[in-house]
């Protein structure tokens, strides 16, 4: 009787009860405090997105123009017009679900408010459409209760927000790094709008005279200084991009600053003759580190006596007969005669003389001689014959033409060499 009454007092089993009692409540605030924090993290997730989808389509508006900066402000606020809407499906403070932006009252560029415009990525204010560049938005708070977390002291996330700043940039890609002004300028400003459009399809199959010089006048070509060549003065830097068979640089920045080369360059100029099968001036023609190939179709006013590619006696030099047409004599053949060869000519008011006669000056009217071209270099084919023969129109571009000797090469039709009445000095 005693024994049993000594070990009941002995007795330590139920001590397991009040010990899981604290740690299920332990284990509650630890799980409380982990779904909770998953639910803020969250949040902040939904706000950054937001706030990224928000500048981006805001820096879609940023192209130089007149009202840039509204139309951006529009696109990341306007209730009816932005371009995203993004939800959040975490936050419980009240509010409506879509996640907005407030915009900043009133119009134009500046950093007030939550929708602010800079020059560049280090946060130089824009105050003009011309100058905004960036974009950079702040969304509007939100918060999270929390649900389980109160049971150790902690009801809200507290405000939170986001904020994100992008811009909107160009590139040419896989382009030679030349310039030319725009011909439809006036060379001066008092005879015109100096910021006259390039019209490309107005010039679509004319010839243009490039000029080569330092004044910047209208058409004028130099050469660009690209991200990634170096000095276009020395040689084997921009030769390169015009040379080599692959360009040594993807793409190049349009906006921004590009150095600026006019004036002839002898070392590049060896460059671009190659695609031409002219390699001349030695080794400087195509710079070390690249295959310097011809084009498809090389045609060109010059012949050769001997199998030099140089340029002078021994290489390529003009035709005993060569393709110059005159103010009188505009249309061959003049006298009976034909061209010994011909490439694709110039525009006729362009080659009847140094100075041409063209309305329009360094800019053609699209007419060459195309009756002579075919002639001369398809064994004497005649208008009829030729516009049969290659299925153009009369009024074909040479880029035209150009093409169909391409494909008529592809299919296993290489032009024969022509020979020459007349010799060669």
């Amino acid at each position: 009787m005693f024994r049993g009454r000594r070990s009941l007092f002995r007795d330590e089993a139920g001590v397991v009860g009040p010990a899981y009692a604290v740690g299920i409540l332990v284990l509650v605030a630890i799980a409380g405090v982990g779904f909770d924090y998953g639910r803020m993290v969250s949040l902040d997730s939904e706000l950054q997105n937001a706030a990224d989808q928000a500048a981006l389509a805001g820096a879609t508006q940023l192209d130089g123009k007149s009202g840039a900066c509204d139309r951006a402000r529009s696109a990341v606020a306007d209730p009816v017009n932005r371009f995203v809407v993004n939800h959040s499906r975490l936050a419980n403070d009240g509010q409506a679900s879509p996640i907005n932006f407030q915009a900043t009252p009133g119009t134009g560029c500046g950093a007030a408010g939550s929708i602010r415009f800079y020059k560049d990525k280090n946060k130089v204010v824009a105050t003009t459409d011309a100058d905004a560049h960036f974009v950079e938005v702040l969304v509007d708070a939100r918060a999270v209760n929390y649900a389980l977390t109160p049971l150790v002291g902690a009801f809200s996330s507290g405000l939170m927000n986001a904020a994100a700043m992008a811009g909107l940039g160009s590139s040419v890609c896989k382009v030679p790094p030349v310039f030319m002004c725009n011909p439809f300028e006036p060379t001066s400003p008092s005879g015109g709008n100096p910021n006259t459009d390039f019209d490309a399809d107005a010039l679509r199959g004319a010839g243009l005279v490039l000029l080569s010089g330092s004044p910047n006048t209208p058409g004028n070509f130099g050469f660009l200084d690209l991200t990634g060549l170096g000095n276009p003065n020395a040689a084997g830097t921009v030769s390169k991009a015009i040379g080599w068979d692959s360009l040594p640089i993807d793409c190049s920045r349009t906006d921004g600053t590009t150095g600026l080369t006019p004036g002839q360059k002898d070392v590049i100029f060896g460059a671009f003759n190659t695609r031409f099968d002219v390699v001349d001036n030695g080794a400087n023609v195509c710079p070390s580190g690249g295959t310097c190939s011809a084009a498809t179709i090389t045609r060109k006013d010059l012949v050769q006596k001997s199998n030099g590619c140089r340029l002078g006696n021994n290489g390529w030099q003009e035709p005993p007969v060569p393709y110059l047409p005159s103010a009188a004599n505009r249309y061959y053949p003049i006298g009976g005669a034909y061209p010994s060869t011909m490439g694709y000519p110039r525009d006729i008011c362009h080659a009847v003389s140094s100075a041409g006669d063209c309305a329009g000056g360094i800019v053609g009217d699209k007419a060459w001689d195309r009756d002579a071209f075919f002639h001369v270099n398809f064994s004497g084919w005649s208008h009829n014959q030729w516009l049969t023969n290659t299925g153009l129109t009369a009024q074909a571009t040479r880029y035209e033409v150009y093409q169909w000797e391409k494909s008529r090469l592809q299919a296993g039709n290489p032009p024969a060499a022509q020979p020459l009445a007349g010799n060669l000095t």
